[in-house]
C-alpha cells in the first residue's frame, strides 16, 4: 500500500511539476535589450550624460552618481499597463551592492503594431563615490507584469540582461601608478609575448604598423599572454588597458 501511495505522489508531483513548467514558459512577454545609466548634469536645465553600462568604465570625479535604466521590448504581448523590474549590482566578489524593485508604465510606449518598447528606470541616484576602483555587475530583470504574477526563475533568466562596467577615481594614468612594473618578454618575440603589470589588466592590444589590431585579449588580471606565431615579422604596438589608464609599448615580432 505504501508503494502505490508513493507512486502515485510521485506522478502527481511529475504532472503537475511538468503542467507548472509549461505555464511558466507560456508567461515570457518582455525582454531587456540593454544596460544604460542617466548622469545628471543640471536637473534644473534637464541635460544629463548618457551610455550603455556595457563594459563602461565610469570615472566619480566627473560622475559620481548615475540612475540605471533599461530597454525593454516586447515582440508578443503590448496588452500589459504596467511591468515590475528588479536591479542588483554586485562587486566582482558576489557582494550586493545595491538593489531596486520598481514598476514602469507602459501606456503611449508602442513603437509599433508588433512591437512594444518601455523604459525600465529606477528612483534611486546611486552614489558611486565611495566605492571602490574594480569591476561592478548589474543584472536587470522583469518580475511581472500587470497581466502575469511573480515569473519562476527560468523566466527571470531569459528575461534578463547582464553588464559589467568599471569604476575609477580620478585620471590617474598607467604611466604615473604602474610603468616601472610593466614587463613585456621576450621582445623581439617569436612564438608568445608575456604582459606583467603592478594592476590588473583590462584589456591588452596588439596592433601592427598600420594600427590594425591583430590580437586582443581582456585578462582581468596582472599577467597576459599573447600568442604571436604565424604573425608577419615586424614592429608592432602593445596597449595596456588598466581601470586607471593605459600605456602603449613597442614590440618586435621575429
Amino acid at each position: 500500500m505504501k508503494k502505490i501511495v508513493f507512486a502515485m505522489g510521485l506522478l502527481a508531483s511529475i504532472f503537475f511539476g511538468q503542467n507548472t513548467y509549461a505555464q511558466c514558459n507560456d508567461t515570457l512577454k518582455w525582454k531587456t535589450h540593454d544596460i544604460y545609466y542617466l548622469h545628471f548634469i543640471n536637473k534644473i536645465t534637464g541635460k544629463y550624460k548618457m551610455g550603455s553600462l556595457t563594459d563602461a568604465t565610469i570615472n566619480t570625479k566627473e560622475m559620481p552618481n548615475f540612475v540605471t535604466a533599461g530597454v525593454l521590448v516586447s515582440t508578443v504581448d503590448n496588452s500589459a499597463r504596467s511591468i515590475y523590474f528588479e536591479y542588483k549590482i554586485s562587486d566582482k566578489q558576489g557582494n550586493i551592492v545595491f538593489t531596486s524593485l520598481d514598476t514602469v508604465a507602459v501606456k503611449s510606449l508602442k513603437a509599433y503594431d508588433s512591437m512594444a518598447v518601455a523604459q525600465a528606470k529606477n528612483r534611486t541616484e546611486i552614489d558611486i563615490s565611495k566605492w571602490d576602483t574594480g569591476t561592478y555587475i548589474v543584472k536587470l530583470w522583469v518580475k511581472s507584469t500587470s497581466l502575469d504574477e511573480e515569473f519562476c526563475d527560468s523566466i527571470k533568466e531569459l528575461g534578463s540582461y547582464t553588464a559589467n562596467f568599471r569604476i575609477v577615481h580620478g585620471n590617474t594614468s598607467i604611466k604615473q601608478t604602474a610603468t616601472a612594473s610593466l614587463k613585456l618578454f621576450p621582445n623581439p618575440a617569436r612564438e608568445r609575448i608575456s604582459v606583467e603589470c603592478g594592476t590588473e589588466m583590462r584589456r591588452v592590444t596588439l596592433c601592427n604598423a598600420l594600427g590594425q589590431q591583430v590580437l586582443r585579449v581582456s585578462p582581468d588580471a596582472p599577467q597576459a599572454e599573447l600568442q604571436v606565431a604565424g604573425l608577419p615579422r615586424g614592429l608592432y604596438l602593445l596597449k595596456v588597458e588598466t581601470a586607471n589608464g593605459s600605456a602603449v609599448r613597442k614590440v618586435v615580432v621575429e
